[in-house]
């Protein structure tokens, strides 16, 4: 279920920060995984973009996140990964293609 909210959740707030203990945390308390916000950006767009952290994008998907989703640009979780160079030759790729 995609909810939009004004501005980052503490999921993508944490996804976006490399903060895999704090991703985890959340998503066991029950976190919105496809919470968008007023950029159409996810937790997973979040982690995409800027981790340092392919675990992080593993368990977002493993929580169901839709990798999928495209942001108000136009672009999914693939398209920021491949530009991440954190990112660059990580088997998540491939779980994200």
């Amino acid at each position: 279920m995609q909810t939009r909210t004004a501005s980052m959740t503490a999921l993508m707030s944490a996804a976006g920060s490399g903060l895999p203990i704090v991703v985890k945390a959340l998503l066991d308390a029950g976190a919105n995984v496809n919470a968008l916000n007023h950029n159409g950006m996810t937790a997973l767009l979040c982690a995409a973009q800027i981790t340092h952290f392919p675990e992080i994008i593993t368990l977002l998907l493993e929580f169901g996140s839709d990798p999928y989703v495209e942001d108000k640009r136009g672009k999914n979780a693939y398209d920021y990964a491949k530009n991440n160079p954190n990112l660059r030759g990580s088997p998540v790729l491939d779980e994200l293609h």
